[in-house]
């Protein structure tokens, strides 16, 4: 079971509660929920998070208590906002393991933070050939 893609259409819901649901997956369309304060999917059967929560620049509390969790995506560390991360009770293994015994919550968001990866930029375009040979001028 997993949350109903019919919910992108909430655009301004800002606090989504799914404890006790037995979810197995969060899909990727969860990243369109761009105002979401809250996510708490606690006491449900997830197995990973998805990299695309690090899309919700307004997220400041997840709570992923008591589910089957083994790993985080790093890029949760790109979530400036996020202050409350809820993982107890779940199966998570070295580093986030590691992180979480030392210094709870704020460990594991440490962690996230210094490991994740930048976002992508994009290239800049650049042409190739006379007057450029080598490409080593952008496009402009």
């Amino acid at each position: 079971q997993s949350l109903p893609s019919t919910m992108t259409t909430l655009a301004e819901l800002q606090i989504l509660i799914a404890d006790h649901n037995e979810i197995f997956q969060v899909e990727p369309w969860i990243q369109h929920l761009t105002s979401l304060h809250e996510l708490a999917l606690d006491y449900n059967r997830l197995m990973s998070v998805p990299r695309e929560l690090s899309r919700l620049p307004s997220l400041t509390t997840l709570t992923l208590e008591k589910n089957s969790i083994s790993t985080l995506p790093m890029e949760l560390g790109r979530i400036a906002t996020l202050k409350t991360l809820r993982l107890e009770k779940n199966l998570l293994r070295p580093p986030v393991s590691d992180a979480f015994e030392e210094d709870g919550m704020h460990g594991v968001l440490r962690l996230l933070r210094d490991r994740a990866p930048p976002k992508s930029r994009g290239t800049t375009p650049v042409l190739v050939g006379p007057g450029n040979p080598t490409g080593k001028f952008p496009i402009r």
